[in-house]
């Protein structure tokens, strides 16, 4: 094989390199970690004006919130929350040891806010949501929120 013949082979084959990784690196669609970060300076902006009973509920918490994706499998988000639940200290990809509470959500359902915000939206994933907390107390935190919910929507 001539020199010449191995120089046009190597650009050939990096060139179909390069298409390959372009095409799937375009293909491939953010995590929801990226989707979410750009929201936590807006949340903590807000924070001051969250209702204090939520706020006393779910202070100082320790979130996993476990994300279905529509291809299936999993994606796991860490969110701390600062003392009084005001802002959000931490939010990480992952999860996080000894969670306090553990979110069940569908990945479609947050795709669908994100694409098209609105109340009514939003709380559909809401109320999709499953949360599960850790220990007796937190458990018991969590029933009664469920139980004002549930009393909550019967009153709409």
């Amino acid at each position: 094989m001539s020199t010449r013949n191995i120089l046009s082979f190597f650009l050939v084959f990096l060139c179909v390199t390069a298409l390959f990784s372009a095409t799937a690196t375009a293909q491939a669609s953010p995590t929801y970690y990226q989707k979410l970060s750009a929201y936590v300076n807006s949340y903590n902006a807000y924070a001051e004006k969250i209702p204090g009973a939520i706020k006393m509920l779910f202070g100082k918490e320790r979130i996993n919130i476990h994300i279905a994706l529509p291809g299936g499998g999993e994606e796991t988000l860490g969110v701390v929350f600062s003392a009084g639940g005001k802002k959000i200290e931490s939010f990480e990809s992952g999860a996080l040891e000894k969670p306090t509470l553990r979110v069940y959500v569908d990945g479609t359902a947050i795709d669908g806010v994100l694409q098209n915000p609105s109340m009514d939206a939003a709380l559909e994933v809401i109320a999709g949501m499953k949360i599960e907390g850790v220990g007796l107390l937190k458990k018991a935190k969590v029933l009664l929120f469920n139980l004002a919910s549930t009393v909550l929507s019967w009153l709409q």
